[in-house]
């Protein structure tokens, strides 16, 4: 048998939702996608500068649709050519080429019947996040619940209503982390549609390494690799590679001017780095932040490796799946929407399950974390209503309190889930379960 293989499967639980529960679940799924897509399509924003009362769709817009328009037409998304080009006001983050590529498609439609295509698959990934999430904890008739809360999340509805592509990205990394070591060529596919994000990718990378899953963390690698070759090759052939490089250059640049995202004055910044940056008032370049991120990084690696040998070395509900899931958010640039990608981490954290990964882990840890994990989603003292309702604003400390609690939520969660793993009694429990 292989040495990622993912040994016998436990049980699945046979518990299910009663049906009162599963009518008042169906209703509050109802109630949330339709608050969704009214926020969506109501105010539904078409082109020049961010206005917040016609803000409908905008990421879809801005990040998604007209960045892979200029790609289609070989124009960089990150540079000026772009912004003078295009209906916009700003140029994309350097998010990984792969993402125009495969985005690329959805520009063959006309802007308004592209969102509503998008709308519908933003549906389609919660409904599988929530399924992957439920199997994964070995309670598949659950998912319904799993939905609710994804739905009612502020990172659900922040992307229902704004068409951001978050989702693909949660999807695509508990994909990876699931199936990493049984599937490890869907594991990789997980890889390239987490991708979108270097931030996501980075540390998905090292941690699946770090858990043993060599072949998943080498096949995504190689494979977001490609796709981003083909995607710059692309950009080069039609207006040649200087032009690319010096698009990148731009938006390094026009980040370092751009004052709401500084660590200080977010209200949406959820990381470690971020965290720390907004009490130093210090504003880490990107390699700065990547050097930081491959510190923070260390304990989960070492974790990771405590509980492979422990047989724990598959699965999105494990506690392996959790390091990961939690090293992925916390240890570089992201903000309250990506905490989605704990989901299948809490549902194992609440759950107990698959029973022989958890059973050495102490209830009260258990749902400490998952509490901890869940604040990110739930908590709306760091809601841009709220803050503008109180009158706080940056920096005053106030609003720099408010504004690090999920950040210091989830570095609690990174600080006891560590500590728990390193000192969990050697039992020799045998293989996590995978799908």
């Amino acid at each position: 048998m292989s040495a990622e293989s993912s040994g016998p499967k436990p049980p699945a639980s046979d518990w299910a939702p009663p049906q009162w529960l599963r009518v008042v679940v169906g209703v509050m799924i109802a109630a949330g996608v339709c608050l969704g897509a009214h926020r969506a399509f109501e105010g539904r924003y078409i082109s020049g500068p961010y206005d917040a009362a016609q803000d409908g769709f905008f990421d879809f817009t801005h990040g998604v649709y007209y960045p892979c328009q200029a790609f289609v037409d070989g124009v960089s998304a990150y540079g000026r050519d772009f912004i003078e080009g295009y209906p916009v006001d700003m140029s994309v983050p350097l998010y990984t080429p792969s993402h125009f590529l495969l985005h690329a498609p959805l520009v063959a439609l006309p802007l308004l019947p592209a969102s509503i295509f998008y709308f519908l698959l933003i549906l389609l990934m919660v409904y599988a996040i929530a399924r992957l999430s439920a199997r994964a904890a070995c309670v598949p008739r659950a998912w319904p619940i799993i939905a609710c809360l994804i739905v009612m999340t502020r990172g659900g509805q922040a992307t229902m209503a704004s068409g951001y592509f978050t989702l693909e990205l949660v999807l695509g990394g508990l994909v990876a982390i699931h199936y990493a070591a049984s599937r490890p060529w869907l594991a990789a596919c997980g890889v390239l549609l987490a991708a979108g994000k270097p931030t996501y990718l980075l540390p998905l990378l090292i941690l699946l390494a770090c858990r043993g899953n060599w072949r998943a963390a080498l096949g995504g690698g190689v494979l977001t690799g490609a796709v981003s070759a083909l995607a710059v090759g692309w950009m080069a052939f039609k207006n040649g590679l200087p032009a690319f490089f010096r698009s990148l250059t731009e938006r390094a640049e026009l980040r370092q001017s751009l004052d709401d995202q500084l660590p200080i004055n977010s209200f949406t910044q959820i990381d470690l780095i971020s965290l720390v940056s907004k009490w130093m008032d210090w504003n880490p370049g990107y390699g700065t932040s990547m050097a930081v991120m491959l510190v923070l990084l260390v304990p989960l690696g070492f974790a990771l490796r405590r509980l492979r040998r422990e047989g724990d070395f598959a699965g999105a509900a494990t506690p392996s799946g959790a390091v990961i899931a939690l090293g992925t958010v916390a240890s570089v640039f992201h903000q309250s929407y990506d905490a989605l990608l704990l989901t299948g981490a809490i549902a194992g954290l609440v759950t107990g399950l698959p029973r022989p990964a958890w059973r050495w882990f102490p209830l009260w840890g258990r749902w400490a974390v998952a509490a901890m994990l869940l604040g990110p989603s739930f908590n709306i003292l760091s809601t841009r209503s709220f803050i503008q309702r109180v009158g706080l604003e940056a920096p005053e400390s106030g609003f720099q309190f408010v504004t690090s609690i999920n950040g210091v939520l989830l570095a609690a969660a990174f600080v006891t889930l560590t500590v728990l793993v390193m000192s969990r009694p050697k039992t020799g429990v045998g293989p996590a379960a995978e799908d």
